[in-house]
């Protein structure tokens, strides 16, 4: 895998700047990447161009600063985890749930931009066991769906995985 740095260049907000650098990442297989790491608040976005790499890590900057000043109020972490727990058991109850699916669900969570982003993991039927060595050979948690909350309003959107949705309740 080859990472290349594109670009270093200033962006300018709020009375502050922060230096953005542009990557490419290119494993010689799939079609490369774009990176843009900001030095502030630690900003890293993912991207197919390098425009929209510039363009989505400048908007999280935006936000971010809006945030820290005061002209956008998000709601905290635990807030955000509780609506999407209430909106994914809304979304759940429509399904006739197979004994033993809550021992196999998890979560893991990020905020970008306004929005809290939460990933419903589901983990393999086979027990999972300690150690490194058994982590490597056990297969991998598939996304069952990601529930996104809005920062600002609350609201909540399911996005399922079909394909896992299917293979879970048929």
């Amino acid at each position: 895998m080859n990472k290349t740095l594109i670009e270093t260049y200033t962006y300018k907000f709020d009375n502050k700047t922060a230096k953005i650098q542009i990557y490419k990442i290119d494993d010689d297989k799939s079609t490369p990447v774009f990176y843009s790491v900001a030095d502030y608040k630690r900003i890293i976005c993912e991207a197919r161009t390098i425009e929209e790499a510039k363009k989505k890590c400048e908007e999280e900057i935006d936000i971010k600063a809006a945030v820290v000043s005061g002209k956008i109020r998000l709601i905290d972490s635990k807030k955000a985890e509780d609506i999407a727990k209430s909106t994914f058991k809304q979304f759940l109850s429509t399904y006739t749930i197979p004994v033993g699916l809550e021992k196999r669900i998890g979560v893991g969570y990020s905020q970008k931009g306004k929005e809290w982003i939460f990933d419903i993991y589901l983990y393999p039927e086979i027990p999972i066991t300690c150690g490194l060595e058994e982590d490597l050979t056990n297969p991998m948690p598939e996304t069952l769906a990601v529930v996104k909350v809005d920062g600002e309003t609350g609201e909540a959107v399911v996005i399922e995985n079909k394909e896992v949705m299917v293979k879970v309740f048929g």
